[in-house]
């Protein structure tokens, strides 16, 4: 590249001119455009990926000067010595690095590219040829650039021995796809050649549009249009903000003229005149009438190109060229057309419609032949131009007069001129000189040039050359034309008309103004002197204000008037006495009154405006003795002329600026002014009237009367919520917006002003209306000024906006953001401290109440560009300053404000040490190195906490704690992104490169600034002062930290034990939380020293003190020996027992799950029964389970352990062989004969019969495999409960319970066997004795009514002994029961809870009890009369005693029981449509009342469950119909094709869903998830997993020629039976089979014995054979093949005649 032959320039020379010539073209052209310029091959390397010997000059930017001035330093010799001094030259480089490097260059653009191009300039035609790795890895790259739709082009400069593409660069290029290169261009000598190659490349070439060219009805081919040539013009300016030079965004947006209101398109319409009537279009109908035809070329047909002349010339031409996209083998055709056209010399006449909305036009087709220079170059592409003929009307008769006919001599002669005339013409040899000369002086302005090159004008025309070809043809001329005394050169002489008509100047007041000038001065700077010579004369003083005040109605000029006023106003103000001032109140009154125009009112307005400026006590006077003046004010507020409304709000405004006005005038206000008021504010046009409003707005915002009634808050809270009611008579909130789009700057801050005027007194109250007017949205634009005045005033009114929640809601945050971040750049370089704070007071705000759902920082510049202020503000000299930007710090660090990827943890970092440093230099150095007690300890000793608080600054403490509640927030930052794997790291970090935006290295460096920053910052102020609150922050982030840094979490806990931290806490504990006081601190603390220990104990492997050994449970019950795990349990039982108000239960519980989960994990089941500890283990947890405070949610650790404890509990056989037992002995047990009371033996019934109805129902859930079932007589069951036989309350509870958890299984479980009466061993199953029994099934009808019966005896004797445990057994009994019966027979069902007894029953319950609706069992019992619609059991009379009756109660009061079956209730009549109107005002009394359900509901019922339940059944209907389709076909080989596409697709979803439901930890019989993503794939695990099932039931010949040979697909549904067994959808209603079914199928689980496919109509398929079943697989894998066969890589052809292919 650096070597030349002769005195020829180097191939590098000839680049870098190339590449400058293309950067001053794009700035002219193209000026969007990103460029860059990558060196290979150079000793030293610049690269985001670190390749070797690959150095970026300049990255992807902008074309601009200062880069053309860079590259001109390696022109010439000087610039190649340049080159080697600064990057050297080496071999050793690879291509496909160099490839990478600038595919990663396309990567970090963050705007969209329309194409991406490399251009690769090179003299060396194989550059791996010694390394064949090297030339592998550069092909690989250059198909990865390919399939990524970068285009690489090769750009070969001239070598000695000349350039061979085949030997590696073949492979290398690609083609673009408006591109055909079938013969490679030579290889460029000179600069010129190198120019038309990269002129020909860079430039996309850009189709008008892609239509159809019909030859006839049947045959089209698709053609591309473009335009070959364009007209140039000058670039359009841009507009700069002249404080900035920015570019000005300009926003277009229609508002209504009268309100001020934003216009959506929508709300406009066009419309036609005709005979005075407007005729209103929709935007249907006009496009309608737009429409001509379908676009496309027709062809009409064929013509000789002789036809075609020159005068059909209308408009400049278009090009045709093929496209395949659209209709494949178009290229084919098109040549041949113009092959033969070119051949015949003929054109094709054809009719043209560009888009449906332009009309035809007739067009020639005329063809035109490729050409290539001697550069295989293409200059003319092959194709058609189509050429726009003119229509009839186009052509016009041009009518002239023939004065002279020339001679025929006269005639020759001009043809000899024209002949000597006459040149070749090309387009390319003109160029505008106008636009050239532009461009040049944009060029030298840019480049800092002395002056600018003139451009040559081409198109002048050249005299000298035409007078040496034409000699003495110009003078024959002449002669023969012209006559002998004719001067063809004379011009004639206009003369001069005089103007007749003069006007005269007006004559001026010059003595008046002079005289009044004089006057004004003398008051000025002679008032004494004039006022002793007045004074005196009182007649004189008023014959001279009445003559002055005459003069105000008589003089027109402004001038005049403006000195008469302040005359006026000077001479009154210095004679100090009042009677002037009643004469001139009675003298403006006496002129107001007879003034015939209020336009002659002016003057007087002015004058008692000036007055009430200059005198403290006249506008009092005014209202109160001259009230009758307020009429004429009003009237001149009507009046249409601006500068006497002007005036009238000016009077206005001083009036209501004293407090006698603001009383007497309230009145006033309120009746007449207030409308009007704001009509004229809102209408206002000129400044002056804006101003004088706004002062006056100014005055009335000070009253909260004034303010209710402008914001006119007699409106409904609805109809504020509603954004239609700002349509009003110009509502102030839209005055004040229209203010806000003008573009001066100080009606932009007094709008802002009195916005917060506004919110000041209510922001609650009035923000509603502001924010519904979109007024936030301008005042984020307005933050963008450079006026302190209007940038406070904006800070202000949004801070008050922060109050309201729907100013986020509304996004406004959102897309303000960015001007907020960039206001608080352009304000920290203004030295106004309280500007400083205020701005990050707002900001503070935002970050810190912004919904965790709505993501504030949606672009990962802008998020840096907040780390850059806040780090600016941080390290600020002014205190006071940087305590608020730490604060804002605290409020910034927050996962949702960072989870833009990839996370800035380098800037995270630099902003956390700025902060830590700055609180180390506040702090005074420590005198002595101390132990973390010993300083607590001296300073509790000898100085108080309140003295010691109040010796230090402030601000200084204010600052320490902000700074340690950030430190906080980063740790657990860190901790909360350990979950989330895209926040891991930098994920478009080069591959072999290291990052350090990584989490592990943010968190070590947390632990690291913690221990050398941090925690010497804090004792250093512990040593001068005990603040409770940088306590307890101190001790949760040391407690965070523990969990940052997982490997590090010993290391750093025997850090903090050897400076006796432990100590610190404690005397922390004792001081100050005594007495249950500072239970924050108590509970940090508490927390601390547990975690703290844990972590040393398991450590060190060593044996605790008492003190300490409390917190070493985990090792010692898990390895020890049981004579140690007992001592350890006595140990805690005494602690326990004699300090209650420890709060380490809860801590201690998750300990023990842990040490549970890892024996059951880890240990087989033999293991666990060899185990002695367990038992211990488990008498342990019993025990901190009883001292719990309060009920709590079980977490992913007690599911994960309830599920691995069922693991167990089932694959213990001797355990169920036990179990089975147990529930025997139940039937052999003999009935006492005394009172039934709970003796051992019961008590170990109870427990068995309770522990086998919980492991039903949990092998139900987690689909557990079983290895020993369990046997049991249904009717001695059901014999427990209708005959009592004097047993237990709590052993028939437990049978119920049990009875409950069959009757939800439908008695299916697989762990379960129901013996018949009748089933001898060994023999078959009973067979029901009618149809209903079967459906029934395992029940018979005679059993149903026997139990239910017993049932309601049972409740009727439960409410005489008033057993509460037993009436909860039985209601909840009746409801599974009545379900069961639902599902299998719903006239059994509706026939059960129907009966008559059971309303007997109701009022045998009331009649016993409280006689009131309000008891949990009573409620239940008639939210199941209600579901299944029992309304002879209950009617509408007893409904409305029941809302009588809560409503009366005080709902807060009631039981938790009570409170939730009452919930239930009006639940279930809501959605049973029982006079839902009656029930509508109740519910809005409970949701307005104190004591709501909400928390109740939040604890108990999952509403987003319930809701997604009822989506579900719609989403089930919908999947029922899709297969109803589907078994309608009759074509095998369709349902054989469909189902194996939908199978695919279902299981990829279902993959899928899995992943994220795994990734986010989501417990399946957890809470609905929340989150859109997370709940989109529990969605689509339940609903696929649903449909799957209904496939293979109706299916399963197919589903299996799939299932049984895909692993994956086996362990996929597995899983999700279980997961949806776990969700609690299927649980009831007609989908509760659909798993169970499913699960016997496929063979997940084993086949009951009366498993039957209920939808086989009988045991065939649903084919008609097997051999049909086979013939369609055997099809359906050849037509598989047959398109296998089909696929190829396809490349159009190219359109030349050196092309073999046509």
């Amino acid at each position: 590249m650096f070597e030349s032959d002769g005195d020829a320039e180097t191939p590098f020379d000839m680049t870098m001119q190339c590449i400058r010539n293309v950067y001053t073209s794009k700035i002219i052209s193209s000026d969007r455009d990103l460029l860059s310029i990558v060196f290979y091959g150079t000793e030293k390397n610049k690269n985001s990926a670190d390749f070797k010997h690959i150095y970026v000059l300049q990255e992807l930017d902008n074309p601009g000067a200062k880069r053309v001035l860079e590259l001109d330093q390696y022109r010439g010799d000087e610039g190649r010595a340049l080159f080697r001094e600064s990057f050297g030259h080496n071999a050793d480089y690879s291509l496909g690095e160099a490839l990478w490097a600038c595919s990663n260059l396309f990567s970090d653009v963050r705007v969209r590219l329309s194409h991406k191009r490399i251009m690769l300039f090179t003299n060396e035609d194989d550059p791996h040829a010694n390394d064949s790795a090297k030339a592998k890895l550069a092909r690989t790259r250059a198909g990865d650039l390919r399939d990524t739709g970068i285009i690489l082009d090769l750009m070969h400069l001239k070598k000695t021995g000349g350039f061979d593409i085949s030997l590696f660069y073949r492979d290398i290029i690609n083609v673009a796809e408006d591109e055909d290169l079938g013969i490679q261009p030579k290889e460029s000598e000179k600069l010129e050649h190198l120019m038309k190659k990269v002129r020909a490349k860079e430039t996309k070439k850009r189709a008008l549009v892609r239509l159809n060219l019909y030859l006839s009805n049947d045959v089209a081919l698709s053609v591309a249009v473009y335009n070959l040539i364009q007209k140039a013009y000058k670039p359009y300016p841009v507009k700069l903000y002249r404080e900035t030079n920015e570019p000005v965004k300009t926003k277009t947006r229609t508002f209504n003229g009268k309100t001020g209101s934003l216009l959506l398109p929508s709300d406009t319409k066009r419309a036609q005149t005709y005979g005075n009537r407007q005729i209103v279009l929709e935007k249907e109908e006009t496009e309608e009438l737009k429409r001509f035809d379908s676009p496309g070329l027709f062809l009409i047909g064929f013509k000789p190109l002789s036809v075609l002349k020159q005068h059909h010339h209308v408009r400049p031409s278009q090009f045709i060229y093929p496209e395949e996209s659209l209709v494949r083998g178009s290229t084919t055709l098109f040549n041949a057309l113009l092959m033969k056209c070119l051949e015949r010399e003929m054109m094709m006449l054809c009719r043209y419609t560009v888009r449906r909305n332009t009309p035809p036009r007739f067009v020639a087709l005329v063809p035109q032949e490729e050409e290539v220079d001697e550069q295989k170059v293409q200059i003319a592409p092959p194709g058609f131009h189509i050429i726009f003929l003119p229509y009839a009307d186009d052509k016009r008769n041009v009518d002239f007069t023939e004065n002279v006919p020339a001679t025929q001599e006269q005639v020759d002669k001009m043809k000899e001129i024209i002949q000597k005339l006459r040149f070749k013409y090309r387009t390319d040899s003109f160029e505008n000189p106008v636009l050239q000369q532009h461009f040049r002086n944009l060029e030298a302005l840019a480049l800092d040039m002395m002056e600018p090159e003139q451009a040559e004008d081409l198109t002048m025309p050249k005299y000298e050359q035409m007078n040496h070809r034409l000699g003495n043809l110009v003078e024959e001329f002449k002669q023969l034309v012209y006559p002998p005394d004719y001067n063809p050169e004379g011009k004639a002489v206009k003369r001069k008309q005089a103007s007749d008509n003069q006007t005269e100047k007006r004559p001026k007041l010059v003595r008046k103004k002079h005289v009044l000038s004089r006057l004004q001065d003398a008051l000025a700077w002679q008032a004494l002197p004039v006022v002793q010579l007045l004074a005196p004369d009182e007649r004189v003083c008023m014959h001279l204000i009445g003559t002055l005040f005459g003069m105000l109605h008589t003089v027109e000029d402004n001038g005049a008037l403006d000195l008469l006023v302040e005359v006026l106003v000077r001479l009154v103000v210095e004679l100090k006495s009042e009677q002037y001032l009643c004469c001139i109140l009675s003298e403006s009154q006496k002129e107001l009154c007879k003034a015939t125009t209020m336009r002659s009112s002016l003057p007087t307005f002015a004058l008692l405006g000036k007055l009430a400026d200059a005198i403290p006590g006249f506008a009092d006077l005014l209202v109160v003795e001259h009230s009758n003046l307020v009429d004429h004010l009003l009237m001149g507020l009507m009046y249409p002329n601006e500068g006497i409304k002007a005036a009238v709000c000016y009077l206005y405004g001083k009036l209501y600026s004293s407090p006698v006005g603001t009383e007497r005038l309230s009145a006033h206000f309120e009746e007449r002014l207030c409308s009007l008021f704001l009509n004229t504010l809102g209408c206002a046009q000129t400044k002056e009237l804006q101003v004088n409003c706004l002062g006056l707005l100014k005055e009335l915002l000070k009253s909260d009367h004034f303010v209710s009634i402008l914001m006119n808050n007699s409106k409904t809270e609805e109809e504020t919520e509603n954004p239609d009611f700002l349509e009003g008579e110009n509502p102030l909130p839209l005055v004040l917006k229209k203010l806000l789009l003008t573009r001066d700057e100080m009606l932009q801050a007094a709008s802002s002003h009195c916005m917060a005027a506004v919110l000041v007194h209510s922001p609650s109250r009035y923000a509603p209306a502001f924010i519904h007017a979109d007024v936030p949205e301008f005042l984020f634009e307005c933050l963008l000024c450079k006026s302190e005045m209007l940038i406070w005033s904006v800070y202000c009114c949004l801070l008050l906006l922060t109050e309201e929640r729907l100013f986020f809601s509304k996004c406004h945050t959102v897309y303000g953001i960015e001007s907020l971040v960039r206001s608080l750049q352009d304000v920290l370089q203004i030295n106004n401290v309280e500007l400083h704070k205020q701005g990050l007071l707002l900001f503070t705000e935002i970050l810190k109440w912004q919904p965790m759902e709505i993501k504030l920082f949606t672009n990962r510049g802008v998020c840096i560009e907040a780390i850059g202020v806040l780090m600016e503000t941080v390290n600020c000299p002014v205190l006071e300053v940087a305590v608020e930007a730490v604060r804002a710090v605290a409020a910034f660090l927050r996962k949702d404000h960072l989870s833009s990827p990839p996370v800035p943890y380098e800037e995270l970092q630099k902003l956390l040490q700025a902060a830590l440093k700055r609180c180390a230099d506040l702090s005074p150095p420590q005198s002595s190195k101390r132990h973390a007690g010993d300083c607590l300890f001296s300073v509790s000793q000898s100085h108080p906490a309140n003295r010691n608080l109040s010796r230090v600054p402030q601000r200084q403490c204010q600052f320490l704690l902000n700074t340690l509640e950030s430190f906080r927030n980063a740790c657990r930052l860190a901790v909360e992104f350990q979950d989330d794997f895209m926040a891991q790291e930098n994920a478009f970090t080069a591959p072999n490169s290291e990052s350090k935006d990584t989490l592990s290295k943010f968190s070590e460096f947390l632990l690291r600034i913690c221990d050398n920053l941090c925690i010497p910052v804090v004792m250093s102020y512990l040593q001068r002062a005990v603040s409770l609150s940088v306590a307890e922050v101190f001790i949760s982030t040391l407690n965070t930290l523990f969990t940052v840094v997982p490997n590090m979490r010993n290391k750093f806990s025997k850090k903090l034990a050897s400076s006796s931290f432990i100590r610190l806490t404690l005397e922390l504990k004792a001081r100050f939380c005594s007495v249950q006081s500072n239970p924050v601190l108590n509970q940090t603390c508490s927390s601390f020293l547990c975690n703290l220990c844990m972590n040393l104990y398991s450590a060190t492997e060593k044996r605790r003190t008492s003190q300490e050994g409390k917190f070493g449970e985990r090792d010692l019950v898990y390895s020890s020996s049981v004579k140690v795990a007992w001592k350890v349990l006595m140990t805690l039982r005494t602690f326990l027992e004699r300090n209650e108000d420890v709060l380490v239960c809860d801590l201690l519980r998750s300990r023990f799950l842990q040490i549970l989960q890892q024996l059951l994990v880890e240990s087989s089941s033999a293991t666990l029964q060899a185990n002695s500890n367990l038992p211990v283990l488990l008498s342990l947890l019993f025990l901190v389970q009883l001292r719990s405070k309060g009920m709590r949610e079980l977490d992913s650790t007690d599911f994960k352990l309830l599920h691995q404890a069922v693991a167990v509990l089932l694959s213990n056989v001797s355990l169920l062989e036990l179990l089975q037992k147990v529930l025997e002995h139940t039937w052999l047990r003999s009935p006492p004969s005394g009172p039934a009371y709970l003796s051992s033996e019961d008590a170990l019934l109870c427990s068995g019969w309770l522990l086998v109805a919980s492991l039903l129902l949990y092998q139900h859930r987690y689909n557990t495999e079983v290895h020993q079932t369990l046997s049991l007589d249904l009717k001695e069951v059901l014999n427990a409960v209708i005959f009592r036989d004097k047993k237990p309350i709590l052993l028939l509870v437990s049978i119920m319970q049990f009875l409950r958890a069959a009757l939800r299984q439908n008695f299916s479980s697989s762990l379960l066997v129901i013996v018949g009466q009748n089933t001898a061993q060994g023999a078959t199953q009973p067979q029901p004795s009618s149809l209903q029994d079967a459906a029934l099934h395992p029940l018979a009808t005679q059993q149903v009514f026997s139990l239910v019966v017993s049932l309601q005896n049972l409740l009727v004797h439960v409410q005489l002994q008033k057993d509460l445990v037993l009436s909860q057994a039985v209601v909840a009994c009746l409801e599974t029961l009545v379900e069961y019966l639902y599902v299998k027979n719903q006239d059994v069902a509706l026939h059960v809870a129907s009966q008559p007894w059971h309303r007997f029953l109701l009022f045998t319950l009331l009649n016993g009890g409280q006689k009131s609706f309000l008891q949990p069992e009573i409620l239940r019992l008639m939210t199941l009369f209600v579901r299944y619609q029992s309304r002879n059991i209950i009617s509408q009379k007893e409904i409305s005693q029941i809302l009588q009756e809560a409503a009366e109660a005080n709902l807060a009061e009631l039981p938790e029981a009570t409170s939730y079956a009452l919930h239930l209730f009006l639940c279930q009549v809501a959605v049973a449509n029982m006079d839902f109107f009656f029930v509508c005002p109740f519910l809005l009394v409970l949701l307005l009342s104190r004591g709501s359900f909400a928390d109740l509901e939040k604890q108990r019922v999952d509403s987003g469950l319930e809701i997604y339940k009822k989506l579900f059944e719609v989403k089930r209907k919908d999947q029922m119909n899709a297969l109803k389709n589907l078994i309608e076909l009759n074509d095998v080989n369709q349902q054989y094709k469909i189902i194996d596409i939908m199978l695919k697709g279902l299981f990829k979803v279902l993959e899928d869903s899995r992943a994220v439901l795994i990734a986010a930890d989501v417990p399946p019989d957890g809470p609905f998830p929340q989150d859109e993503k997370i709940k989109d794939a529990y969605s689509h695990v339940v609903e696929n997993t649903a449909f799957f099932g209904d496939v293979v039931l109706r299916f399963p010949k197919i589903v299996h020629h799939y299932f049984d040979r895909n692993s994956n697909w086996n362990s996929l549904i597995r899983w999700g039976i279980g997961f949806c067994n776990l969700t609690g959808v299927f649980e009831q209603g007609p989908q509760s089979q659909v798993l169970r079914l499913m699960a016997q199928e496929l063979g997940i689980s084993e086949k009951s014995p009366d498993y039957r496919n209920p939808f086989k109509t009988d045991h065939s398929e649903f084919f008609p054979s097997a051999d049909t079943f086979q013939k369609a697989l055997r099809d359906e894998e050849k037509r598989r093949k047959k398109e296998e066969k089909r696929k190829e890589i396809r490349k159009g052809p190219r359109i030349s005649r050196s092309q073999s292919e046509l």
